[in-house]
């Protein structure tokens, strides 16, 4: 059901769950809200510093949010190098990849 919302959505309006990398492979703009930044920071942290990682505008505010639908000005480069490097081997047969991986180590000991 999630993937027949995102084939509708026109913009993805998120924080810093994964629906970004699944969305990527639409090719469509993005806007990240991480309204409780400092707080994620401090009791969850990152891995990559946010900024750097999301393909999108952060903002900051609900009117933020607003003034970036209104400017239409995405950077869909951004979100191409984001999909390349993050869905890179999603081809659609991960599970079944990691079995065949993993039977064939199990047959080389």
């Amino acid at each position: 059901m999630l993937n027949d919302l995102l084939f509708i959505t026109d913009i993805l309006i998120t924080d810093y769950s994964s629906i970004p990398f699944e969305f990527s492979f639409l090719q469509k703009p993005m806007i990240f809200y991480p309204y409780d930044l400092d707080e994620y920071r401090k009791t969850r942290g990152f891995w990559v510093p946010y900024h750097e990682l999301v393909p999108g505008p952060i903002a900051y505010s609900t009117e933020e949010i607003v003034q970036f639908i209104h400017l239409s000005s995405f950077k869909m480069e951004k979100i191409a190098n984001f999909h390349q490097e993050w869905n890179t081997y999603s081809i659609g047969n991960s599970s079944k990849n990691v079995v065949q991986t993993i039977n064939s180590w199990l047959t080389k000991q």
